[in-house]
């Protein structure tokens, strides 16, 4: 979503969205098999809710809490330029308004890494969930018992 509204108005670097992309065209066979061979039992797409949304989603409802790594994210290199020039989307901020109390970001979290977080995707990958790590995989976060809500850390 921030990359894409960068390129709608001529602000994006050709090698941001590049990477863009090359992630967006990349299927998530991939990453459903390395799952699926691993014994997942969870899964979730990243899209228009954002990462925060589409895991509040998942913690609603298995009734457990979700705490990620935000550093462990993978994200695209520049990302954080095109949020400080205000290349952010109404929905990003819609989905933090929906989400309010249930998610929260570590007060030394920048505000680049916050709005990734709740930034609708096109196609934003698979968020695996999974009791043993995923070879392949990045591990960004854990899931503990407990109330519904997602913690950036």
């Amino acid at each position: 979503g921030i990359v894409s509204t960068a390129a709608k108005f001529d602000q994006c670097p050709p090698e941001i969205l590049e990477q863009a992309i090359v992630s967006m065209a990349k299927l998530n066979r991939d990453a459903a098999a390395a799952g699926l061979a691993a014994g997942v039992r969870c899964a979730t797409d990243i899209t228009g809710f954002g990462l925060a949304g589409h895991l509040f989603n998942v913690a609603r409802s298995s009734k457990v809490a979700i705490q990620i790594e935000a550093q462990a994210l993978p994200v695209i290199d520049g990302l954080e330029s095109l949020v400080a020039a205000e290349m952010v989307t109404s929905g990003g901020a819609r989905n933090a308004d929906f989400l309010g109390a249930q998610i929260s970001h570590a007060h030394e979290m920048p505000r680049w890494l916050r709005e990734v977080t709740i930034d609708p995707q096109t196609s934003g990958g698979l968020a695996l969930f999974s009791k043993i790590p995923i070879p392949g995989m990045p591990k960004i976060g854990v899931v503990t018992a407990g109330e519904p809500k997602v913690d950036f850390v």
